[in-house]
């Protein structure tokens, strides 16, 4: 009677019979019907910045804690930031509010979106106004930086 083996030393008996054969890295359309000799990993953060979930204007939640109905708060409307198109600190700086563009990156400082069809706008002395009459929770309608998939992040697992 042959003896018994335990599980690892069954798969070490079999890698034995069918040994690796020599990798190559091929192009991701032309690897149907593959195997993977090592994990796939990502190469970058996607998205690869914080961005905006949706058109709307970009806000400093802190600066609308004090919105209310009874009290409402005005933001002047700075510049519009479109996807790809990133603005300087400096081309911000005035502005309460930013108009936003889906996939847009956030402004440095800016950390949540009113969505455009929330949104209420005055014009007055010249100039284009928010008005908010309730706080804007920070993270809303964002796409974090890493989000989707972090740097290192294993996307594939290489059979074992």
């Amino acid at each position: 009677m042959p003896p018994i083996l335990r599980h690892d030393e069954i798969l070490a008996r079999l890698a034995a019979l069918a040994p690796i054969a020599a990798t190559e890295e091929v192009p991701l359309l032309e690897a149907r019907g593959r195997v993977l000799a090592r994990d796939l990993v990502a190469r970058e953060d996607l998205p690869p910045f914080d961005n905006s979930a949706m058109d709307g204007f970009a806000l400093r939640s802190a600066a609308t804690a004090g919105a209310s109905a009874d009290r409402p708060l005005r933001l002047r409307v700075g510049p519009t930031v479109f996807a790809g198109a990133p603005l300087s600190e400096a081309e911000t700086a005035a502005a309460g509010a930013v108009r936003i563009m889906t996939g847009a990156p956030m402004p440095a400082g800016y950390d949540t979106v009113l969505r455009r069809e929330d949104a209420e706008l005055e014009s007055a002395a010249g100039a284009e106004w928010l008005v908010l009459r309730a706080p804007v929770p920070a993270g809303a309608h964002l796409r974090r930086r890493g989000e989707d998939t972090a740097r290192g992040a294993r996307l594939v697992a290489a059979p074992r």
